[in-house]
């Protein structure tokens, strides 16, 4: 129920304000996945996937953040290294940046942050199964921070 009257809800708004009708669906979530484990941008499986086709250690907590390295704020270094220090069975996998210059500036602002730099994997951009595959397979995935996926 709305907070206000409806009587009074316009006033709150410049725009003209259309009201969806109680109980209607106003959203729709279109899955990613189709039956079988497969991609629905490309088709491809990703059951079958496992840690080795990712070259990360079988017996790890895996913290998994792929979203584009121009998201990963300076900000977020802290939350990365704290996680590695709060969990010592604990394996970051993130995003490579393509730009070597900018991966060495990333690396360079972890190490300051006291991450294990032994415990952080970086992977290439994923197609979409084998980035479903990795979703499945994490611990906890993280967005990144401030800037969110």
């Amino acid at each position: 129920e709305a907070e206000l009257p409806l009587e009074q809800s316009q006033t709150h708004y410049t725009e003209q304000l259309r009201l969806i009708p109680y109980g209607k669906l106003h959203q729709y979530y279109e899955p990613r996945t189709l039956p079988g484990d497969k991609s629905r941008m490309n088709g491809q499986p990703f059951g079958h996937l496992t840690r080795d086709d990712f070259h990360l250690p079988p017996d790890v907590s895996l913290y998994l953040c792929m979203q584009k390295p121009f998201k990963l704020h300076p900000e977020f270094d802290p939350l990365v290294c704290g996680v590695l220090h709060k969990d010592p069975n604990g394996y970051a996998v993130l995003h490579k940046e393509d730009v070597e210059a900018n991966h060495k500036i990333f690396l360079e602002r972890l190490g300051r942050a006291g991450c294990d730099m032994k415990r952080v994997k970086f992977l290439n951009t994923q197609q979409h199964h084998r980035l479903l595959a990795l979703y499945r397979m994490s611990t906890v995935v993280l967005d990144s921070y401030p800037a969110g996926g």
